[in-house]
């Protein structure tokens, strides 16, 4: 599978990336770097569900969701064959 490198404009890689099958995208960065941005528009372009872990993991007043219900919550969303999830998690 190749790596697209997040510095590279959506514009500039979409024709790249119709040249294959992408069906499961991840977008990993560093905090504010535009993964959701990047994410969300891949999703409408290549027409995929977009996933962003930070809408599952905070709660209000910013409050972490426990682990074992963010897993339930990340699993539940990307059970599907066709999504782009933005964000990245390690617990």
């Amino acid at each position: 599978m190749p790596t697209i490198r997040g510095d590279a404009h959506l514009s500039a890689i979409l024709p790249r990336m119709e040249t294959f099958f992408f069906t499961r995208i991840i977008v990993v960065g560093t905090t504010s770097s535009g993964k959701s941005t990047l994410a969300e528009n891949l999703a409408k372009k290549l027409d995929l569900d977009f996933v962003e872990l930070d809408a599952l993991y905070w709660q209000p007043n910013w409050v972490g969701t426990p682990d074992e219900e963010f897993a339930a919550k990340t699993e539940d969303a990307t059970r599907g064959n066709r999504w782009v999830v933005a964000g990245n998690y390690s617990r």
